[in-house]
């Protein structure tokens, strides 16, 4: 059902974050608790994405400046609006 899929998100969201902890964890001898790690990987998450737009905003910029003909900075700009 369609009204379960926040739950099962969430869930999948709190495994990830157990996963990508558990080397560190083990590694560091420090225990972190579920909802600090969720916050981690969301936060990575984000900044991927947050670099992803930075990267395609500045090749728009440059696009720009070098003078390329509208086809091209209109892919640019479908980038652009596509990874945001």
């Amino acid at each position: 059902k369609l009204t379960e899929l926040p739950v099962v998100r969430d869930a999948g969201l709190r495994a990830e974050a157990m996963y990508q902890s558990q080397s560190t964890g083990q590694a560091t001898a420090q225990v972190a608790t579920g909802s600090v790690l969720q916050h981690f990987a969301d936060l990575q998450r984000r900044y991927k994405d947050t670099m992803s737009v930075l990267g395609a905003v500045g090749l728009s910029m440059y696009a720009r400046e070098a003078g390329i003909n509208r086809t091209a900075r209109s892919r640019v700009k479908n980038a652009t609006t596509a990874s945001a």
